[in-house]
């Protein structure tokens, strides 16, 4: 009973998939027995709010009349005589009591006292103008946060492995999508990163600077020598992310060659300067390659005028035959099919490669003429010469 002549209509505890939650219901039956009316009154209508329950919608009106606002019971008694539920309820007889007495107790002494209205908190249960969500306490993280929106990233309010949080889905603005503080190894590209994969680990595809993996990145990863950050050479990291010296295979100024190792009389000295051959080897060298290109040349030259031997050849075969027709007609005539048939093969092979062959040859037989006569021109004209001095010193860099 509420005073003396009122009643409260027992509310279970919801089921844990309800719309209303315990709490809720916890805090609305606390307020009435300590009898704050005006406490319970907003309670009891956040539950009929979320629920729908005509009791609950009772239970306001109930408080609101012991309380003494007469203007808010009778309103809220009207609103259970016209539910949905009310055929079934089982205060009906009492509500439509209460109807009668307000009316006459208003008539009598006044609308009463209304509650006076709370002041909009959030965490009172009630949800009210610019609030998402109201789970009755200030705690974050729980699904509903202290400022009363849904606990989520970019809400706001930091909570649960937040790193923090601004309150928008911006990224590189110091807090980033996933709640995570703006740096490069966080798992978010943003700003100049041009990657990262949430880690600071170099040589992965993606450096501690959040910049791909390659050289010239500025990061020395991997089997990097060095990385300077561009791909310039001789600034003391080259191309390839290789120290600046001679024999590191770059070409750089000072070098006459680079032929990446310290080897002399391979082509590139180890001091990086060519290899300087003797002369008369170099003729006699010459003499010899211009003469296997004469011999090559012949080669060629011989199986491209194969076919056209092999041509005449059957050209005379039919005119043979030819000649003999007149003495030995069937001889002759039984002879004639094979014999075209290796004309035709002849000027086709001559078609398919010997022109080719024979060209390939002329040419092949005029460089080997000017390679031999070179040589010999060297050998007979030229004195030996000794390898070229070290005239540059090699350019050496740390890392």
């Amino acid at each position: 009973m509420l005073g003396s002549a009122l009643t409260l209509v027992l509310l279970t505890t919801p089921a844990a998939n309800a719309p209303v939650p315990a709490g809720l219901v916890g805090d609305a039956v606390q307020a009435t027995d300590a009898g704050r009316w005006c406490e319970a009154l907003p309670l009891y209508l956040e539950i009929h709010r979320r629920s729908g329950s005509i009791r609950a919608l009772f239970n306001a009106a109930e408080v609101a009349y012991a309380a003494g606002d007469r203007v808010a019971a009778a309103d809220l008694y009207r609103r259970v005589q016209s539910s949905p539920g009310i055929a079934s309820f089982e205060h009906r007889a009492t509500v439509k009591q209460r109807v009668a007495a307000v009316f006459r107790e208003t008539q009598r002494a006044g609308p009463g006292t209304a509650c006076p209205a709370a002041a909009p908190r959030c965490g009172d249960w009630v949800l009210q103008e610019g609030e998402r969500c109201d789970d009755g306490n200030a705690v974050d993280g729980d699904g509903c946060d202290s400022t009363c929106v849904p606990s989520a990233c970019g809400n706001g309010v930091r909570a649960g492995t937040e790193l923090c949080d601004d309150g928008n889905a911006v990224d590189g603005d110091g807090c980033d999508q996933g709640c995570v503080v703006s740096a490069c190894g966080n798992g978010v590209r943003a700003g100049t990163e041009q990657c990262d994969d949430g880690n600071t680990i170099n040589g992965d595809g993606c450096d501690a600077t959040c910049v791909p993996s390659s050289c010239g990145n500025g990061v020395r990863a991997g089997a990097e020598q060095c990385d300077d950050g561009n791909t310039v050479d001789g600034d003391g990291c080259d191309r390839g992310c290789l120290v600046t010296r001679c024999g590191n295979g770059v070409k750089t100024a000072g070098e006459r060659c680079d032929d990446g190792n310290a080897i002399d009389g391979d082509g590139c000295e180890g001091s990086c300067v060519p290899t300087r051959r003797p002369a008369p080897a170099l003729g006699l060298t010459l003499a010899g390659g211009g003469a296997a290109a004469l011999a090559g040349g012949g080669v060629l030259l011989a199986i491209g005028l194969g076919p056209l031997v092999g041509r005449d050849q059957a050209i005379a075969k039919l005119e043979g035959l030819r000649d003999s027709y007149a003495s030995e007609p069937e001889r002759a005539l039984s002879g004639v099919e094979g014999a075209r048939a290796e004309l035709e093969e002849h000027e086709n092979d001559w078609n398919r490669y010997g022109v080719l062959s024979v060209a390939a040859g002329g040419v092949v037989g005029v460089v080997g003429v000017a390679a031999a006569a070179s040589g010999a021109w060297l050998a007979l004209t030229h004195t030996t010469e000794d390898a070229a001095p070290i005239d540059q010193p090699a350019m050496e860099a740390s890392p």
